[in-house]
């Protein structure tokens, strides 16, 4: 029976904060899937199976795999750093079952504050505990209580009993690991990964120790033959050339293994320069659409702060007050009571002051203006006489205007001159262009800029999770330097050429030296004489290399039956997972080559090589080579741990998808998916058209398993952002 995963929860555990009871994911047989979007908590769910299992967590920081120890403090959700308790833990305990007994392991770190504002990232002003480690178990066939593991080998033996440590490289997938699973290019790497699933790397150990047995029969029989042997002198020269020959071939067998050690090592390098060299491509277009974002963001960054400046400008900098925003009909009761006022105090000013008002001109005297004019010409508008400068009709002229200048100046100082100003300033703004009017067009426009830059940040990480997808890495982000990958890449394939044929040479070296030993123990065995070599020494050589020889064979003949089987099922597999789509992705052909290793070509209908299939082919190939190899293992057709993927669709389009969610079940008991593919945030599920199908099909019991969304607030600061499970199925 395969182990099954139950259930998971964590406690403070990255953005899963809050006790295990309220972070808990609950599993079954057959598919669960876990839909979220980037930063919903994926991969930290990832981290808690990683730990668990191997001790160590998935760093976005470094973008690497390290040990829990390294920086513990990264695992500690903010919200649990920034609360009131001066000690807090964090942990992930898992419940899995056998056919016999149920377990649950735990592990944990204890974090205690130094002081009371702890930094979040210096460790140095935390106490930071040790890895605490709890395994229980109970039986399944009874209602026992559990028990309390506490010998720690028998605690690591239940860990390895859940997934075994040499399956973690098959059962623990995160973004694209498929690649680094099985390279169908590279033949030395494909033969291990054949070997390691399919046991045939028992029946070489067994030809091994064939062959130890096989020369110490000879070495034995070769002393009995020296003993009896009629002309020692020739027996000694005989002898003397076996061991030449035989030294000869220790030498070219060492050659040998260190030509397909360089081999493996030029095909390993060249089988990764192609890949990259396949994807620059893609990595230029994700890292081109990271650039134009970037830009797009600054310029909606900077439109947006220029709109909020504008508020301000309307508020403070206008030429009127921001007091009488939303005013509204004050405004016109202040200006009909301002004109009362105005004719009263008219009234008030021509009792007491008649002349103040009036004007020593008769009706229709000029006005400022035709004042100054008429000074200028020294001539008068009223009765069109001249006068002369400093004359008394100059004199009278410029009494007049002085008296309405100084009447002007002193009104200046007046309370009334003040609010007229400030009904002239806002009179535009109590009509179509009120200044809340204006204001409130600001602040749609801030709104719309607010949600744009949002999608747009969103666009750029996914941009930049599709560059790293495809290889990219972040110290080269930013770099256009030429890394000169195509001028290695042809090097490493003549190096794989040149090893080739040095590996053709030993191996006919091999044989003509493997002929002349034949030849010299003949001559050996001839000089014998009369005095004959007990016949249980020949026998028991003879025995010896007959029993290497059946070996020998057997694992050829498995290696056939299995490649044959492989190539069989892995064209099923790969014919149910490109199901639906257009373009035909070839049919694959296993080879032995002559130097023990398999190589894998993708043939057209008309038998040519096919070669430029796009990324996503590429990877369900690999996907259908490991169903099929996990499905020809002797003594069995299934995997026997769970199959634990996180996001690992990022190049493959809906078909694939899809197929994938139909096809696992034929080889996995129970596989853990996590995937933002079916992840839609306009729905009110937040699942695609695809969720929603797959999710249907849970629900009326046609697909097996559960279904789990993620969800976090929008919009959280670091310290309130808290993934949320919502179970659907």
């Amino acid at each position: 029976m395969s182990t099954i995963i139950r259930s998971i929860s964590f406690k403070n555990f990255y953005n899963y904060s809050g006790d295990y009871e309220n972070n808990t994911y609950e599993f079954s047989e057959g598919i669960n899937v876990v839909n979220a979007d980037n930063g919903m908590g994926k991969s930290k769910l990832f981290n808690g199976f990683l730990w668990i299992l191997r001790d160590k967590v998935y760093d976005s920081d470094e973008r690497k795999i390290i040990d829990i120890t390294t920086s513990p403090l990264k695992i500690l959700s903010d919200k649990a750093k920034v609360g009131g308790e001066i000690t807090v833990v964090s942990g992930v305990k898992l419940v899995y079952e056998d056919s016999r007994n149920q377990y649950v392991i735990e592990k944990s770190i204890s974090f205690t504050k130094k002081k009371a504002d702890a930094s979040f990232n210096n460790q140095r002003e935390w106490n930071i505990g040790e890895v605490v480690t709890n395994v229980t178990k109970c039986s399944l066939s009874s209602l026992s209580r559990p028990i309390i593991v506490y010998d720690l080998g028998e605690q690591v033996s239940i860990v390895r009993n859940l997934i075994s440590p040499a399956m973690h490289t098959y059962a623990l997938l995160q973004g694209e690991a498929i690649d680094n699973i099985v390279d169908l290019s590279d033949s030395s790497t494909l033969t291990s990964t054949i070997e390691t699933l399919t046991d045939l790397s028992s029946l070489k150990l067994i030809e091994k120790s064939c062959q130890s047995f096989s020369r110490n029969a000879k070495s034995d029989l070769a002393s009995q033959q020296r003993n009896q042997a009629i002309n020692l002198a020739a027996f000694d020269e005989y002898e003397h050339t076996q061991r030449e020959i035989e030294k000869q071939i220790t030498d070219v067998e060492a050659e040998l293994s260190r030509y397909m050690s360089e081999y493996t090592l030029a095909s390993e390098r060249a089988a990764k320069l192609q890949a990259q060299v396949t994807n620059t491509e893609d990595r230029i277009r994700f890292q081109t659409e990271c650039k134009n974002l970037d830009k797009k963001i600054a310029d909606a960054d900077k439109e947006l702060q220029r709109r909020m400046a504008n508020i301000n400008n309307y508020m403070f900098k206008q030429a009127m007050p921001w007091l009488l925003i939303n005013s509204g009909d004050s405004v016109s009761r202040f200006g009909k009571l301002r004109d009362e006022y105005t004719v009263a105090r008219t009234a008030r000013k021509l009792v007491h002051d008649p002349q103040s008002f009036a004007s020593l001109l008769p009706e229709g005297s000029p006005d400022d203006i035709s004042l100054k004019k008429m000074l200028e010409n020294h001539q008068c508008f009223v009765c069109g006489r001249t006068f002369e400068e400093h004359s008394e009709e100059e004199r009278k002229i410029k009494a007049l205007l002085s008296r309405s200048e100084s009447h002007a100046k002193a009104d200046e100082s007046d309370l009334h001159l003040y609010f007229d100003a400030i009904q002239r300033n806002v009179a535009g703004y109590m009509k179509t262009d009120a200044i809340f009017g204006a204001i409130a067009e600001e602040k749609r426009e801030i709104s719309r800029l607010t949600e744009e830059l949002k999608e747009l940040r969103k666009r750029r990480r996914d941009a930049e999770s599709e560059y790293y997808n495809y290889g990219g890495s972040k110290d080269l982000f930013n770099s256009d330097k030429d890394t000169n990958q195509i001028a290695q890449y042809g090097k490493a394939v003549k190096d794989a050429e040149m090893y080739e044929r040095f590996i053709k040479q030993a191996k006919r070296r091999l044989e003509d030296l493997n002929l002349d030993l034949a030849a010299v123990e003949r001559n050996m065995s001839n000089l014998d004489g009369t005095k004959k070599v007990p016949a249980g020494y020949q026998n028991l050589k003879d025995v010896v290399l007959d029993v290497q020889q059946i070996f020998e064979n057997t694992r050829k003949r498995i290696y056939e039956e299995v490649l044959e089987k492989l190539e069989r099922r892995s064209n099923d597999f790969y014919a149910k997972l490109t199901a639906g789509n257009n373009v035909m992705g070839g049919t694959m052909v296993f080879e032995k080559t002559p130097f023990d290793t398999i190589e894998v070509k993708v043939l057209t209908d008309t038998g040519s090589e096919l070669t430029g299939a796009s990324e996503g082919f590429q990877r369900m190939k690999k996907i259908a080579v490991v169903m099929a190899i996990i499905s020809s293992r002797l003594g069995g057709g299934r995997f026997m741990y769970p199959f634990i993927a996180d996001a690992p669709f990022s190049a493959f389009g809906k078909n694939f998808i899809n197929n994938f969610f139909e096809t696992v079940p034929d080889v996995f008991d129970q596989s853990i998916i996590l995937i933002k593919d079916l992840y839609d945030i306009d729905d009110p599920e937040c699942l695609s058209e695809d969720g929603h199908k797959i999710l249907d099909s849970m629900r009326s019991g046609e697909l097996k398993g559960t279904f789990y969304v993620n969800r976090i607030p929008e919009e959280a600061d670091p310290t309130n952002l808290k993934t949320t499970i919502v179970r659907y199925k």
